[in-house]
C-alpha cells in the first residue's frame, strides 16, 4: 500500500511540475502556429495536452517514482558472509 502511495503522489507531482514546465514551450507553439483563441483553436491545444503531454508526464512519473521507492523505501537485508 506504502508503494501505491508514493507511486502515486510521484505521479501527480511530475504532473504538476512537468505541466508547469511545459507551458512556456506550448505558449510558444502557441504563437508558432499563429492561433487565435477561439474553440477550435483552444480544443488543438486540450487535444495535445490531454493525448501527447499528460501521458507522457504519468509515465515518466510511475517510472521515477517506483525507481526511487525501490531505491531508497525498500528494506534490504545484509547478508555477510
Amino acid at each position: 500500500m506504502k508503494k501505491l502511495f508514493f507511486i502515486f503522489m510521484g505521479t501527480v507531482l511530475t504532473l504538476i511540475i512537468g505541466t508547469l514546465i511545459l507551458y512556456p514551450i506550448n505558449r510558444w507553439y502557441w504563437d508558432y502556429k499563429g492561433y487565435e483563441g477561439g474553440y477550435d483553436d483552444e480544443m488543438r491545444m486540450l487535444n495535445i495536452l490531454l493525448y501527447y503531454e499528460w501521458p507522457t508526464l504519468i509515465v515518466i512519473g510511475v517510472v521515477v517514482s517506483n525507481l526511487l521507492f525501490k531505491k531508497y523505501l525498500t528494506n534490504r537485508s545484509k547478508r555477510t558472509r
